[in-house]
């Protein structure tokens, strides 16, 4: 007969869950849909960019629309005449 420890003897533990931790895929970026930063993410299965936020995919058109914007912006201010 095995001894049974009394209750005030035991200690029940609980199991806390894991911390899950959520990784996102380009921080600083800003949805070009929804304007949330910090959202953008992407699917390495099919590199399909989504949004985090509103759940809207972000065409590899729409990046590199945007990229051009800013390379014509970056280009006039590396011919621009310097400033005092």
């Amino acid at each position: 007969m095995k001894d049974t420890p009394a209750p005030e003897d035991t200690t029940m533990t609980t199991q806390q869950p894991a911390t899950k931790t959520v990784q996102r895929g380009f921080p600083g970026l800003q949805c070009f849909h929804c304007g949330h930063s910090d959202c953008v993410s992407l699917k390495l299965e099919d590199l399909a960019l989504s949004c985090g936020e509103c759940d809207v995919e972000i065409t590899r058109e729409e990046v590199d629309e945007h990229l051009a914007r800013w390379q014509a912006v970056s280009r006039w201010l590396d011919a621009a005449p310097p400033t005092q």
